[in-house]
Formats: structure tokens, sequence, C-alpha cells
């Protein structure tokens, strides 16, 4: 029994340093994992951490330094207000383009025109500011308040329509003509404001009918007769001298020629006529001046 009792407690002092020798290893080991850094950012991102799923932000909205919440103001941004800073607010210019466009040569090729889009007479698409080199847009970040358009909206619904969308929904088109175009034309007396804006450019185009002008030289719409660029714009110099841009369509299905789309005046800042700069747009020797009604 005396040998049986030495062996006993020999097996527990055993137990008892093999028991001290783990517990001091995991003691070491935990305080050696508690000094070392935490991993960087980038490390996450290749594990498919936290920073994998924060995206950064550009320059042009808001730089690169912006809080988190600045993408968020950005989505929930209200309807009636343009995406800043996009666009060129600083850009010059020196001159207008008024644009006015032929509906059945546009939706001759555009699928989402809305079945009363096809017009017998030209309507505007736009007033630009314009420059040789740049153009400026989205000048001002304000509010498009739609009911200042009331006392002439009978007048934009018939004479500068949106061809892809419902009368109801036209407040959007005129709306995105004015954040873009509109808002950098403050320098000019005539259209500083929504109102005058929109005014002053219903009053320009009612100088210049195209459909007359091209009617008093033969020019007429048709599904078989085609007309020269050269021809269109010597009948519309008999009404107008100065040099106009032509716009065509070269890819109309069924068509074997382009089809006039648009065209084009240049306007000074006293809204006068200028010479036009630059070619016409897609046309060919032979084009198609396509009626509202084939």
């Amino acid at each position: 029994p005396r040998q049986f009792r030495k062996m006993a407690t020999a097996l527990r002092m055993l137990v008892s340093a093999f028991l001290l020798v783990f517990f001091a290893s995991a003691v070491s080991q935990s305080r050696a994992q508690n000094s070392q850094p935490s991993p960087s950012p980038a490390r996450n991102a290749h594990r498919g951490g936290p920073a994998d799923h924060t995206r950064s932000h550009s320059p042009t909205r808001g730089g690169s330094g912006a809080a988190p919440d600045a993408s968020r103001t950005d989505r929930r941004r209200r309807p009636n207000r343009p995406r800043t800073p996009a666009g060129s607010p600083n850009a010059t210019y020196d001159y207008f383009i008024l644009s006015q466009q032929w509906s059945p040569g546009i939706c001759a090729a555009e699928s989402q025109c809305v079945a009363t889009s096809k017009k017998n007479y030209w309507t505007i698409h736009g007033l630009w500011p314009s420059g040789d080199y740049s153009s400026p847009s989205f000048c001002v970040d304000e509010q498009f308040n739609g009911r200042v358009l009331d006392p002439i909206k009978r007048d934009l619904n018939k004479y500068w329509p949106s061809l892809t969308s419902p009368e109801a929904r036209y407040f959007a088109f005129w709306r995105h003509q004015w954040q873009k175009h509109g808002s950098c034309a403050g320098d000019v007396p005539a259209l500083n404001g929504l109102f005058k804006f929109f005014n002053s450019t219903l009053a320009v185009y009612h100088k210049y009918n195209i459909f007359e002008f091209l009617s008093n030289s033969l020019i007429r719409p048709s599904v078989v007769r085609t007309y020269s660029a050269g021809e269109i714009r010597n009948a519309l110099s008999d009404d107008i001298r100065e040099k106009v841009n032509i716009v065509c369509n070269q890819r109309v299905q069924g068509k074997d020629a382009p089809v006039l789309t648009e065209i084009r005046f240049c306007l000074n800042k006293q809204l006068e006529p200028v010479n036009c700069q630059g070619k016409n747009g897609g046309c060919g020797r032979r084009n198609y001046y396509l009626p509202a009604r084939a």
C-alpha cells in the first residue's frame, strides 16, 4: 500500500505539471494575438469583408472624401432637380441653336414615339447655348416650378411636345430642357428665368415657319420624292439669309436614303439669326421628307 500511495502521488504531480504547462502556453498565445494589429481595409476587401460593400465616391459626386450618406442623398434627389454637378456650368457660349424637329422623320426610326407624336408641322426640340468648342449645361441647381408655365402651357403642348411621352408627361421634357440648357442662358435678359426662357423661345420659333418656307419652294413631304440638302437649304434661304444646319437619319428601315429629322438655326444673344458653323449631319445627296401620314 505504501508503494501504491507513492505511485499515486507521483502521477498527480505529473498531471499537475502537464496542466500548468498547457495553461501557460494558452495564455502566451492569447497575448501574442492581442498584440497584433488589425487587418487593413484592403485585406478585408479581398476577403469579402466590409470594404467590399463600400463604394468609392467619384469626384463628380462630391469628391473622394464625401461621406457615405452623400450617395444616398443623390439617389433620393427630388425628380425636379438636376443631377449636379453633371454638365459644364462654367463653359462659355457665343450663340444659341434653335432646333426644330420634324416628327414624322424622327418617329420613322424611333420606336418609342407615342401615337400622337406625328405632326404636320415642325416643333421645337430646344434652344441651346452653344460654342464652337464647348457648350454650358446644368448651370443652376434650382427647383423646376412648372406652374410658372401655366399661361403658355397650351402653346407649349402644341409647339414644344415630347415625341416619346404622352401630353401629361411633357413637363419632364421641359424640365430637362430648362435644367440642361435654359439654366445657362441667364445672361440674356429675354431668357433670364423659367418663364422668359420658354416664352421667348416660342416667340422666336413662330418667326421661322419651316413648313411654309419649304412649301413656298415646292419642297413638300413625300414617301417617293427625295431632295438634296442643297435644295432644302436653298429653299430656306429665300426666307432666311443665314446658313442653317440640316440633320438627317441614315438608319431608317425600308428607306434607301437618309430621312430629314431636324433643321437648326443659329442665333446671337440678341436672338437674331447668324450663320451656323459646321456641316449638315447625316444627310446625303438624296433625302426623304416624310409626310405625317404615309
